[in-house]
């Protein structure tokens, strides 16, 4: 005789939900096809300070940064050069302000003129090299940003993508922050939910 094990309903369809979030897990972003911020003017999303409200790392980064904002300026020898100064202190350390530049070598270059929203993104000798694309700004109030170390030739990022929802105040507007979230889970294919948010009770000088 062969026994049979009777499951509830509930539990079917608890399984068929850990199985519809194991394909989804599987569809992932595609840098490869990927739209950014069309017409990207760099001078205009430069000279003022963008505060990070929240973001993502899949590689789990573990230095945690609050009160951080970045600040870019034109370089004035070179119409595709940003150079970036990023501020805020450790989430370890929340008395202690740090400026960090890459030893003044911190920078953003358009290596495609054609492409402005699509940069590269410069620290100094010691770092590799990575991709940051701007996917939507209004550059007056909100910005989303992708950053990638390698992308791969199938649009997957190794070893996995940064995101930051960023404003050009420390707390942003529920409405911008309603249309990026939307980007985020409609783009992205991420939640929101879970990013990590960056705390802002203090300003770090520059």
């Amino acid at each position: 005789m062969t026994s049979r094990m009777l499951v509830s309903p509930g539990v079917v369809l608890a399984i068929l939900a850990v199985v519809a979030c194991t394909i989804n897990a599987d569809v992932a972003f595609n840098w490869n096809t990927a739209d950014v911020q069309r017409n990207f003017n760099i001078t205009e999303f430069t000279g003022k300070k963008w505060y990070e409200i929240k973001w993502h790392d899949a590689t789990d980064d573990p230095w945690i940064m609050d009160n951080l904002y970045f600040y870019y300026r034109m370089d004035p020898n070179d119409d595709n050069v940003a150079k970036a100064v990023m501020v805020g202190n450790y989430r370890t350390s929340p008395d202690r302000c740090r400026k960090l530049t890459g030893g003044g070598n911190m920078k953003f270059v358009i290596p495609d003129s054609a492409n402005p929203a699509k940069m590269r993104y410069i620290i100094n000798s010691k770092y590799p090299e990575s991709d940051y694309w701007i996917l939507s700004t209004d550059y007056d109030h909100y910005a989303l940003t992708i950053a990638c170390d390698s992308i791969q030739t199938d649009g997957s990022c190794q070893p996995g993508t940064k995101v930051n929802v960023m404003s050009t105040s420390p707390r942003i507007r529920p409405e911008d922050e309603r249309r990026l979230d939307g980007l985020i889970r409609t783009v992205l294919l991420m939640n929101p939910d879970t990013f990590i948010v960056t705390i802002h009770d203090r300003d770090c000088p520059m």
